[in-house]
């Protein structure tokens, strides 16, 4: 046998269809074998008991009548099947059955102590071959002798019902093992040819064919609901393939714009020197650099979440964030700010980070707000969470999009110009930040008809899916 086709056996071997029926080929075989031998030996043991009944009742019936009365010159008996022989005390034989006419005391040397006592002979005079079983009794005659009288009978007929009952099981038992082998190979085939069909598909995936999906069997058992888990597993697979790569063509997309005003504006002053400003390119070009590390900053922070990195968890007073982030939107921009409605609330996250929400939803409020932004900060102590409103009087945000403005490089109509809406991932870093600390967020119309952004965050640190740093 080559290497190849033992390597090939040892690996077949080891597959559950084989391992399974194996084990429930051997699982019956042991069963019946032991039930073979029980039933046999039970059978055996009950047959012979039911002998030695028989022969006990002959017996105490046979001494009950010679005790006393005369002694008979023979007894009547089936020809080999039983025989009677009555011995004296000096070991001669005083009567016997037609069968043992003539002969010798059978019993040899059983000499009964008790009463009565049951032996089996294997070989008496009058048949070789069988062995018989003898119950001897001992009896006190009216004559004043000593007598013992022995019964026996061929258990040849009990031997013949126990062979044949062995042979049955002896056909039998390979019989019903080889029917559950079969049937067993034939059933586990059956339930593991689904899990195949979707090894072999699985298999055969590749990285741009996350569209196809493995054959599902019609049956909602355990093998239904795994080829559904697969596929949805490969749906959302296919789905983050196609966001990362989306994501990969907006993150291109918008570093190219900087990097080309840069270059197009380098390319002017070196074609036209005469009419250059160096202070102008100067200041184009660092709005230009300024926004490209905004750019990579809000990537790096995104790709931080996505890959789970640790944040630190200590307490954080939301109310001194807000209050030192609104003096700064007012420094700025000279938005007006109300916060009259922010009380003290203290939550256990990443400081930066949660800096990092509030500036990004009043920058986005700030932009679009016509006059006016209102802030509010109140802490539920019933739900055990903290409540932050960022709300402002502008356009506000279409029933429609309120999903859409969450996702990456998102922008709405009104604000696709960069230098209004950026490169669309504020709102986005916003949620990645808020679902990292256990919170939800959620936009609806504010009372003046604006954008209104709820933040609701847990105050339990347990709630946080980010281990600490």
């Amino acid at each position: 046998m080559s290497d190849s086709t033992l390597t090939r056996l040892i690996a077949a071997s080891r597959t559950v269809r084989v391992r399974t029926t194996g084990g429930a080929a051997a699982l019956v075989a042991i069963a019946l074998l032991l039930t073979a031998w029980a039933t046999v030996f039970i059978q055996e043991q009950e047959l012979r008991q039911n002998l030695d009944a028989s022969l006990d009742q002959r017996t105490a019936g046979l001494v009950g009548v010679l005790k006393g009365g005369p002694l008979p010159a023979d007894f009547a008996s089936r020809e080999d099947e039983t025989f009677v022989q009555l011995v004296g005390g000096n070991g001669r034989v005083v009567a016997a059955s037609p069968n043992l006419d003539g002969y010798a005391p059978v019993a040899g040397g059983f000499r009964p102590a008790g009463l009565r006592e049951a032996r089996t002979i294997d070989t008496l005079q009058i048949d070789d071959e069988d062995h018989f079983r003898v119950v001897g009794q001992r009896f006190s005659h009216s004559d004043g002798n000593v007598y013992t009288l022995y019964v026996g009978e061929t258990l040849l007929p009990i031997d013949e019902s126990v062979a044949l009952l062995r042979r049955s099981f002896l056909v039998g038992t390979p019989l019903l093992v080889i029917l559950v082998t079969a049937l067993t190979w034939y059933f586990v085939g059956r339930a593991l040819a689904p899990v195949e069909a979707m090894r072999a598909e699985v298999a055969d995936i590749t990285a741009s064919e996350l569209h196809r999906r493995v054959p599902a069997p019609p049956t909602d058992d355990e093998i239904g609901r795994l080829a559904n888990t697969m596929n949805e597993m490969l749906a959302r697979l296919e789905e983050s393939q196609a966001r990362q790569q989306q994501f990969v063509a907006d993150a291109s997309h918008e570093l190219r714009s900087p990097l080309a005003n840069i270059r197009a504006q380098l390319e002017v002053d070196l074609a036209h020197p005469d009419q250059a400003s160096p202070l102008a390119t100067e200041q184009s070009v660092l709005d230009e650099a300024m926004r490209l590390e905004r750019l990579a900053d809000d990537l790096l922070l995104l790709a931080r979440g996505d890959s789970g990195a640790p944040m630190r968890a200590e307490p954080v007073d939301l109310d001194d964030i807000i209050f030192r982030e609104t003096e700064r939107l007012r420094a700025r921009r000279g938005a007006m700010v109300d916060t009259v409605r922010v009380s003290g609330a203290q939550v256990v996250g990443d400081a930066e980070l949660l800096s990092r929400v509030i500036r990004n939803l009043l920058e986005n409020a700030a932009r679009y707000a016509a006059e006016r932004i209102t802030v509010e900060l109140r802490e539920d102590r019933r739900s055990g969470r903290i409540e932050l409103v960022v709300a402002d009087d502008g356009p506000g945000v279409p029933a429609e999009a309120r999903e859409r403005i969450f996702e990456r490089f998102a922008r709405l109509d009104a604000a696709r110009g960069r230098d209004v809406g950026g490169a669309g991932l504020g709102l986005a870093i916003v949620r990645e930040i808020v679902q990292r600390h256990g919170g939800a967020i959620e936009v609806d119309v504010s009372s003046e008809g604006g954008a209104r952004f709820t933040v609701r965050l847990p105050v339990d640190r347990a709630a946080s899916q980010w281990p600490a740093a």
